[in-house]
């Protein structure tokens, strides 16, 4: 029975958590007044969901300044929005080149995970926590991968643990995932006594 309400509840975590909560759409880069006017413009398109004029904002942006890392990572968050998968890794790229921060890693993992590669999205999650080990977020998806993708429970258990200890956005649902992976461990065999 506990078997079955596990695949059941992952069934229903897997339609509910494949596309984890976005990350904070960036900060304003410290630029000079033309680009920060021009990244404030580019991050109210994706915030009103005109994501093909926040795309060429900031395409324009990262052409023009490489090393805005603001900019590059809501490219990625854009792109992967359109699910172009070859400019959100462009724009995985280019973040961490501007600034190896875990917020870059955070998008690296989203993209290396919606394009299929497993192996990479977990590498790119590891990375970001070493820098920020207790980004609610990161864990968040970071346990998703591991549940959902992975097949590695007492990983995922962790990570929504740490996710809910952080105070992450979603901690009511993790709290819940929480005592359903809990319900589901497999219990430790009992020996007969002699």
């Amino acid at each position: 029975m506990k078997q079955l309400l596990a695949l059941g509840f992952s069934l229903l975590l897997l339609g509910c958590a494949t596309t984890s909560p976005t990350p904070p759409a960036g900060e304003a880069p410290a630029a000079d007044g033309a680009s920060s006017a021009a990244f404030a413009a580019a991050l109210k398109a994706q915030q009103q969901g005109e994501l093909a004029t926040a795309r060429d904002g900031y395409l324009a942006l990262t052409s023009a300044q490489p090393g805005l890392q603001p900019a590059w990572y809501n490219l990625g968050l854009v792109a992967l929005a359109q699910s172009d998968l070859t400019l959100a890794a462009q724009a995985c790229e280019g973040a961490v080149t501007a600034a190896a921060t875990a917020r870059s890693y955070h998008l690296c993992g989203r993209v290396a995970r919606a394009a299929g590669d497993l192996k990479a999205a977990a590498e790119a999650y590891a990375a970001g926590l070493k820098l920020a080990p207790d980004d609610a977020e990161l864990h968040l998806d970071a346990g998703v991968l591991a549940e959902i993708y992975l097949g590695q429970p007492q990983q995922a258990l962790a990570h929504y643990q740490a996710h809910v200890a952080a105070g992450g956005s979603r901690s009511d649902e993790a709290k819940q995932w929480i005592a359903l992976l809990q319900a589901s461990a497999p219990e430790a065999p009992t020996e007969e006594p002699l």
